[in-house]
């Protein structure tokens, strides 16, 4: 935490601000280690020191989990607070994050009138693409949750299951692992459903003859992953083994092209020639992957329009999808760890068509 405290403010000197007011809970948590969810707590940092504001329920577990900061408990609504503490610092320019709510930038800029208020910039979401060891090892844990628990999952699925009590089931064995639970709702997609990416499990009855996507990932210490493999309850049929493999090679492809200086949108291009190659083009309509962290969607995106470039230290997925309305669909995805030398794939559950 010190480390990442330090850079935040050797970046507040060198964009020429006094201050930056953080209030988004994920850099909240990264920048000092608290994290308390819906907890309204702020960060106000300067280049001599750092308070957190919150809240009595909070005061001990901030104490414990931030002793860095300088503790400061909420006594008025949260923009006279901030004002109190911003004259007391005698801050006269404070950045703030390009996120906050207008609502919320309205009431401070009308509070505190003679501070020249800025936009952030992103810095903190920056520092967040490349993880250090400890967030990697989160991320390797919560990864490796996914690997042990999937051979479960599998035995769960069977003629007239509803896909509800998969997903139910499964978040229960992953909090059996000590996760925290699940990293995001659940897509147990069976049969046609297949053919919406983010199909999250309804009370479907697992049928013969379904295809089933499984898109799940775990927390650890807030850090996520994030994993999709297919399954079918019988013998797949040819056009279902048709798409399978092509989306398989395209991932494989894309696997390839991950490394440190490499385009986000060069890795996409090169997925999506495949499919295009084959006719389903249009068939595959979201980027090929995402940076995943503190947040299961975060920066880096890897799409046709993404500008930025690969950096060594980044986890991202790679998940190439075709999608085909009254059939199903298919998608293959791995969470990646960008090394100096390529791509480390941090999931270890083998990439086949799993016949159940």
């Amino acid at each position: 935490m010190k480390n990442r405290l330090e850079r935040a403010k050797e970046e507040i000197e060198k964009k020429g601000f006094e201050a930056i007011l953080i209030s988004q809970e994920v850099n909240v948590r990264y920048l000092s280690g608290f994290c308390a969810s819906h907890s309204g707590s702020n960060l106000l940092i300067t280049p001599e020191r750092q308070y957190l504001l919150t809240d009595f329920r909070f005061l001990e577990q901030a104490r414990r989990q931030a002793p860095q900061f300088i503790l400061y408990q909420w006594k008025h609504p949260t923009e006279r607070d901030v004002l109190e503490l911003v004259r007391e610092e005698g801050i006269r320019k404070m950045a703030l994050e390009d996120s906050i709510p207008f609502s919320r930038y309205r009431k401070l800029k009308e509070s505190l009138t003679q501070v020249e208020l800025c936009p952030l910039g992103g810095f903190i979401e920056k520092f967040r693409q490349v993880k250090d060891q400890e967030e990697l090892e989160r991320i390797r844990e919560a990864a490796d949750i996914n690997d042990k628990v999937f051979p479960q999952l599998l035995a769960m699925i069977e003629v007239g299951a509803r896909e509800i009590d998969i997903a139910n089931e499964l978040e229960y064995v992953i909090k059996k692992m000590d996760a925290q639970g699940v990293g995001f709702e659940t897509v147990i997609a069976s049969g046609t459903r297949s053919s919406m990416p983010h199909a999250v499990a309804t009370d479907k009855r697992i049928c013969q003859g379904d295809m089933i996507k499984i898109d799940f990932g775990s927390v650890c210490q807030g850090y996520h992953s994030d994993m999709t493999r297919m399954a079918t309850v019988g013998e797949p049929s040819e056009k279902l083994m048709e798409i399978y493999n092509i989306v398989l090679e395209a991932q494989l492809r894309a696997l390839e092209e991950v490394r440190p200086g490499q385009e986000c949108r060069k890795v996409d291009r090169v997925a999506r020639a495949v499919i295009e190659e084959k006719g389903y083009g249009s068939s595959f309509g979201h980027g090929v992957g995402h940076g995943v962290g503190l947040e299961i969607h975060e920066a880096p995106r890897l799409s046709p329009t993404s500008n930025g470039l690969l950096e060594e230290g980044m986890v991202i997925t790679i998940e190439p999808g075709i999608y085909l309305p009254g059939f199903g669909g298919v998608r293959i995805e791995d969470l990646v760890y960008v090394k100096k030398d390529g791509g480390e794939i941090i999931s270890q559950t083998p990439k086949e068509l799993y016949v159940l």
